[in-house]
């Protein structure tokens, strides 16, 4: 009797812990947080990179195919080491991988399994206009395979043709393709800087206490990039920062889709990369892969037709999805960048997952000639260089102390 009560248990206990194996094959709650500079210590030229075909998210007719092509030619020029583009287009053909702007978890294990790729390198057209000026913004990173995907490296660029004419306009640029040329080497470049230097993150206590202030004065320090000011013509013109939120706490933070209001298409998902891009600079901060964000986002059917939703954050923070800590999303008013003065115009809502209360608030808006009146001195350009700087400000006075 007692040998079958034993061997009873035994099975139970084996039973359990297939069943717990399954659960945790099929919801990835173990997101492997590390600090930012801790993610990818094995990532290198020898790494095996899967490039996906670049999306478009422009709202116009590009050449998405030729700048995928010269990005391509250009890592293989860098010694990076890149799947067969026959063997990726099998497994994209194999698995119906339609979707190229980010990979999930299940994706990442199968790419993995199937064809060896240890990462893949995504590419988001943001913007693009061939002529009067040429313009072209793209946003870039790689992210490892496998069943919980990581962002190694995240970089965006934004050009114009108009934005340096110098002594006698012998500066422009009429020529899309060169503008195309200098944006991939930007992007590139920064690549090698990152590979040859490592993570250059922020820290809470490298911002400074925020004080309201005049529009007007510098946002960065010219010495140092990664210390901030506390005076911006790009602060938020209303904010809401909870007072029990705490900037130097350690977050997973899941990026979620803006809704868009009146903005161009596809505003609201550069506006979320954009802000995946600054916050992934932070080393108290840890975010999710847009693409598995959007994998949990499909798993639910969840869509969010008035914006933030305290539904969505519930998702999102739940042990069997991603375990986020905080769900940033907001939403977009205006975004143009491509004829006349670049406009931007969103805002922020940051849930505390676990709280299921509201950590940050606010709305951004700006100009490209906002407070220029000599020579187009401080113009911004692109609709790109505004977002990035208001999106650099929301993250910065988050986390001031």
């Amino acid at each position: 009797m007692n040998k079958f009560l034993f061997f009873l248990l035994v099975l139970v206990s084996l039973t359990g812990t297939v069943r717990g194996e399954e659960v945790a094959e099929a919801f990835p709650t173990d997101t492997g947080w590390k600090r930012a500079g801790e993610v990818h210590p094995g990532f290198g030229r020898d790494t095996l990179l899967a490039y996906l075909p670049p999306e478009n998210l422009s709202g116009v007719r590009a050449p998405v195919t030729e700048i995928g092509r010269k990005i391509m030619e250009n890592l293989r020029g860098r010694e990076f080491r890149l799947l067969a583009e026959t063997e990726l287009e099998s497994f994209m053909k194999k698995y119906r991988m339609r979707h190229t702007g980010g990979i999930g978890s299940r994706m990442g294990r199968l790419l993995r399994d199937e064809t060896g790729a240890q990462a893949v390198f995504v590419t988001s057209l943001e913007s693009f206009q061939e002529q009067g000026p040429p313009k072209i913004s793209l946003i870039c990173r790689i992210v490892t395979t496998g069943l919980n995907p990581e962002i190694v490296w995240i970089k965006s660029v934004g050009l114009s043709g108009d934005q340096s004419p110098g002594f006698l306009g012998l500066g422009l640029i009429d020529d899309s393709e060169e503008l195309i040329d200098m944006a991939v080497e930007a992007l590139l470049d920064d690549l090698d800087n990152f590979l040859h230097s490592g993570f250059k993150s922020r820290s809470p206590a490298s911002l400074v206490r925020y004080e309201p202030a005049e529009y007007g004065d510098p946002t960065l320090d010219e010495q140092d990039p990664l210390l901030f000011s506390h005076r911006s013509k790009y602060d938020p013109r209303e904010y809401y920062r909870a007072s029990w939120f705490n900037p130097e706490g350690e977050y997973a933070v899941a990026v979620v889709p803006f809704l868009n209001k009146y903005a161009r298409a596809h505003a609201g998902f550069v506006a979320a990369l954009h802000f995946t891009e600054i916050l992934h600079g932070f080393e108290n901060l840890h975010v999710f892969e847009p693409g598995l964000v959007r994998e949990q986002l499909l798993r639910y059917r969840l869509i969010m037709p008035a914006g933030p939703s305290l539904a969505v954050s519930d998702v999102l923070a739940s042990r069997t999805t991603l375990s986020a800590d905080l769900i940033l999303s907001g939403q977009v008013f205006d975004y143009q960048g491509l004829r006349g003065v670049p406009k931007v115009d969103f805002s922020v809502q940051i849930f505390d997952g676990p709280a299921r209360d509201v950590a940050w608030w606010s709305r951004s808006d700006a100009r490209g000639d906002k407070n220029v009146y000599f020579f187009d001195f401080g113009r911004i350009h692109t609709a790109h260089g505004l977002m990035h700087r208001l999106a650099d400000r929301v993250g910065a006075m988050l986390l001031s102390h």
